[in-house]
Formats: structure tokens, sequence, C-alpha cells
């Protein structure tokens, strides 16, 4: 974008993103690769600065400083807080320094970086942005470095490209981290996690994109997701693709409140799915695929789930298990096994008195000859224990004979609106 002599200034526009709006050309300071620290002046657009840190020198607060296509190599602290970038297309900022983009951790900064440049660290062992305190606005096209963000404050965040994590964690949540982060592609090539959580804020945070491929190294708290939140938050995950490259969970909450939206989880190794542990989770409009052999698609654990048009898909395990005082709510969804154990099923229920809820919904599976015998499976109920199973609406259920919608099943309290009309295999057409 070439520069006026109305000058620039980096500024937030509604919806989210970033934008341009002007300003007087005497808040306005230039850096390009003919630029001179030495003879770089405030206000001059025919004397640029060669670097961002010598701009830096001389910019006051509410300050723009453009940046002009080209690599700028930085040190130190690159962005100062206050003071409003813009990276042109083309413009590349990087160290070898540790952070690129950072707070102390204690005191907290504004950063704002708009444009469409990119944004690295060589650093080994450093994220790209390393934000704990602050607020954060950044657009970009794209953030890399051996771990993608931390982020700790209110952010908005549109990374238009991709963000890339060579060896670490690609997004870190903590503190009170919340507000908007889209981006293009995600990739953690390596880590304990793809996206962490481990904040305490009660301000929601709203994560959206296109595809996340994560390979976690082999650890004990290796996931895709690995979620915690004491707060009131609730994260929102919408990505439209996530893929787990290695054999361990797509994701393990323990605590929170989130919601995954229209989302496909492709778990391509042998692993299990989600863990969910005293949380609460909606999944909206998802897919669970497990494409190899594994134990579940979704374990719920004292946790209360919702499934809400939802397709969950285990090649050989269970699809959903049910635990410890877990609440279960399924509509308008589609649970397809092919375990041919005789004791398989899609849903297994242990523990102290869970709750299960069908609606309109189908327990398939997928083998010719029938496979597993049960639908539903209550086990390891203790005396004077009971399943609550409520169903409603026109639920198929496709185990091999039974003519009700749970199958051999001891200890269970069925609750079946009157309007309620189960469907097995052998009556279907």
């Amino acid at each position: 974008m070439a520069i006026t002599q109305q000058g620039w200034r980096a500024g937030t526009s509604g919806g989210g993103g970033g934008g341009l709006t002007s300003l007087p050309i005497e808040n306005t300071l230039y850096v390009a690769k003919n630029g001179n620290d030495a003879t770089g002046e405030r206000n001059r657009l025919d004397k640029p600065f060669l670097t961002i840190a010598g701009a830096n020198s001389v910019a006051q607060l509410n300050d723009c400083v453009y940046v002009f296509s080209g690599l700028y190599v930085e040190t130190g602290d690159t962005f100062s807080s206050g003071v409003f970038y813009h990276l042109e297309d083309g413009a590349s900022v990087t160290n070898s320094a540790g952070a690129l983009v950072r707070d102390d951790g204690v005191n907290a900064k504004a950063i704002n970086i708009f444009g469409n440049g990119r944004l690295a660290t060589s650093s080994r062992g450093a994220s790209c942005v390393d934000l704990t305190k602050s607020t954060a606005n950044i657009e970009c096209y794209s953030i890399s470095g051996s771990n993608g963000m931390i982020l700790g404050g209110a952010c908005n965040i549109i990374v238009r490209s991709q963000i890339v994590a060579t060896e670490g964690i690609g997004i870190s949540l903590v503190n009170d981290a919340s507000g908007y982060i889209q981006f293009e592609t995600l990739n953690s090539s390596g880590g304990e996690s793809g996206i962490s959580a481990n904040t305490t804020t009660s301000d929601d945070l709203y994560i959206k994109g296109m595809y996340f491929s994560a390979s976690p190294l082999g650890v004990l708290t290796a996931q895709v997701y690995n979620l915690f939140n004491s707060g009131l938050q609730v994260i929102t995950f919408e990505i439209l693709e996530t893929v787990c490259l290695v054999a361990y969970p797509i994701c393990n909450a323990s605590e929170g409140n989130y919601i995954f939206k229209n989302g496909l989880f492709n778990q391509t190794t042998i692993s299990v799915g989600f863990q969910c542990v005293d949380t609460k989770i909606d999944f909206i409009n998802c897919i669970i695929l497990q494409s190899t052999s594994s134990s579940f698609n979704i374990k719920n654990v004292s946790s209360t789930i919702n499934l809400i048009q939802c397709n969950l898909d285990s090649f050989a395990g269970i699809n959903i298990i049910c635990d410890q005082e877990s609440i279960t709510y399924i509509q308008d969804s589609v649970l397809n096994t092919d375990n041919q154990e005789l004791i398989g099923a899609n849903i297994t229920t242990s523990g102290t008195t869970p709750i299960l809820v069908i609606a309109n919904s189908q327990l398939i599976n997928g083998l010719p000859l029938g496979g597993g015998q049960f639908s539903i499976l209550a086990q390891n109920l203790l005396i004077g224990e009971t399943l609550d199973i409520r169903i409603q609406g026109i639920c198929v259920a496709t185990f091999p004979t039974s003519t009700q919608i749970v199958n051999l099943i001891t200890g269970t309290n069925i609750i079946a609106d009157t309007d309620a009309i189960t469907v097995p295999r052998n009556k279907l057409p």
C-alpha cells in the first residue's frame, strides 16, 4: 500500500479486524530498507529509519510506525507499548534473541500491530509472541517460532495465513486470556500440546480457523487440545478441521466450559478422542472420526456433554463412555462403530448414576452381521444404583435382534416419552 501525504495510522475497525485510518503526517515514522537510523526523522517520508528499533527511539505514544516491504532483523524489545505499527505486505520482521513480540510477564503493554507482515523468531525454544499480561491487537500474514503464541490478556488477533510452532505449543492461553483469535492454518509439529489453556479468566474467548494439525511429543500431557480453566470463561473453538498425527488424545479437558462447533476431528493414529473431566462441553455440528483402532470418541467423567447434530464414528471402539455422575445429552446425532467385540457397544456407562438422554438420534453398528451385542451397555453399577436413560423422539438402534432401544441392560431406569419411537435393525425396511 502506497503511503500518502495524509499519513496513516493503524487502528481497529468494526468486526474485530485491523484497518488503516488517516492521520496527520506529523504522527508517522517510516522504516525502509534504504533508510538510515542516523538521519531518520520523525514526520519525514523522505527520511525513513533503517530499523524498527531506530524508529522506536523517536516514536511517541499513539504514533504510527509504518514499515515498508523488506526483511528486518531486529534485536531487543521490537514493539513498544502504545505505538501503532503497520507492516506493509512483504515486510518480514524477525530476531534471534528470544520472543519477537513480548512483555516482561509483570507489566502489561498495549501491543498494536496491523497490516500484512510476517512475524518470526529463530531463537530456539522461544515463542514468536509472548504476551502473558498484555492486550494484543495483531493483524498479520504469519507467525512462526519454536512456539507460536503465548497470550494472557485481552486479544484481537487475525493471522491471514499460518501460525507455525516448530518444536512446542502452537497457542498457549494463560492468566486472563480472552477475546478473538483467527487463523487460516495452525501447525504445531511438536511439544506438549497444539492448543493449551491454563486460564482463570471469566471473559469469553473465541478461536476460529480453517485447519489445525498437531504432533504432540511422547509425554503424559501430550494432547492436541489440553484445556483447563478455573474461571467462568467460555472458550469456543470453530476450527473446521483438526488432525492428530500421533498416538495421543485429541483433547484432554480437565475443568472449564467449552464449545466445539462446525469441526471435523480426524484421529489418524491409534489413540483415544476427547477425555472430559469436570467440564461442560457442547459439541455442535461436529464430526469426530477415529480412523484406526481406538478406545473411544468421547469419555465423559463427572461432566456435562451435549452433542447436537454431530456424527461420531469409531473404527473399532466405543463412541461414548459415561462415567461417574456424568450427564450426556445426544440430539439429532449419529453414533457409529464397527466394534466386533461381543460386549462392544455404541455407548457404555459405568460408575455412579450417570444420566443419558437420547433424542432423535441413531446408534449404529456398521458391521453387516451386527458386531457387538449392545447399543447401550450398563456395567459396574453398584447395588441400588440405577442408570437413567431418557428416550425422546425417533431413535434408531441397529443392534442385532432386540426390539428395544436398550439390549440386555440391567440396573436401568428407562424413561421413554409417550411419542418416542425406537427402531431396531431387524425392523428396518
